[in-house]
């Protein structure tokens, strides 16, 4: 029997218009290497990081409207992949694709959230990623930008059966409430306050970096922009946010325990 961690995110995927321009900004910046996979109508870009593949590079198709920007999208592990979208439509999202199977690979749909924020969902025929303890190159964390963040929370306990955890940031050097959402006892993700009204509503991927300065620098060297400096948050580290050359929010992380 596979193994399952229902409410993981296990799959971060660059959405682009410029896979090739993709794939080098991000194997330059981060120890990351790539391989292409078999996929109906052509190959995948797979984005590995040591043993682990933990993404893949998807170039947007002739029908994506114009004004959807370069993003990077979530995958969420669910157990039942038809009930998980109705309960994205009937809690205000939109289920923009699907469900629909991958033949040998997984049941999918693509989703938006009730601010419209991307992710999608999917129940894999091989199982999940364990949890394991991360390394440099792993996503480390993912924190939904949301304008309201309390109807947020709601939202994803609704759908997925997350326990929202909320927390004073003021504790941690911050300001306002942060919300933990759980499954099967682990910490699967964050909800936050947008700082600025005109973020769009998103996830944000952090990546674990091993010298999130030199990270940093070598980033921009390299065309992306970095909107805010590095904030340090007691109990998790050191962190930043970029815009990669084409667009696509993520952010860096040293974890406290290597800062």
């Amino acid at each position: 029997m596979s193994d399952y961690n229902f409410g993981k995110f296990v799959w971060f995927e660059i959405k682009t218009r410029t896979p090739a321009e993709a794939q080098a900004f991000y194997t330059e910046l981060l120890p990351w290497t790539t391989a292409d996979m078999p996929f109906p109508g052509g190959t995948y870009t797979l984005l590995v990081a040591g043993e682990r593949q933990i993404g893949g590079i998807a170039p947007f198709d002739d029908n994506t409207p114009a004004e959807v920007p370069p993003h990077w999208l979530s995958w969420i592990s669910v157990e039942d992949v038809d009930a998980t979208a109705a309960a994205v439509t009937a809690n205000g999202g939109e289920v923009l694709a699907g469900p629909m199977d991958m033949p040998d690979m997984m049941r999918m749909a693509f989703c938006a959230d009730a601010e419209g924020a991307p992710f999608a969902i999917m129940r894999s025929t091989t199982g999940d990623p364990p949890d394991t303890d991360s390394y440099p190159g792993i996503f480390y964390w993912n924190e939904l930008f949301a304008t309201d963040a309390a109807k947020a929370a709601a939202f994803y306990a609704a759908v997925f059966g997350y326990e929202v955890e909320e927390m004073d940031m003021a504790r941690m050097g911050g300001t306002g409430t942060y919300r933990t959402l759980k499954s099967g006892g682990k910490m699967r993700g964050g909800i936050m306050q947008k700082p600025q009204p005109e973020i769009p509503s998103m996830w944000l991927p952090y990546v674990h970096v091993e010298d999130l300065d030199a990270t940093a620098a070598r980033a921009t060297a390299g065309g992306a922009q970095q909107p805010m400096g590095v904030v340090k948050m007691q109990g998790m580290g050191r962190f930043t946010t970029l815009i990669d050359p084409s667009g696509a929010a993520f952010a860096l992380v040293q974890p406290e325990s290597e800062g």
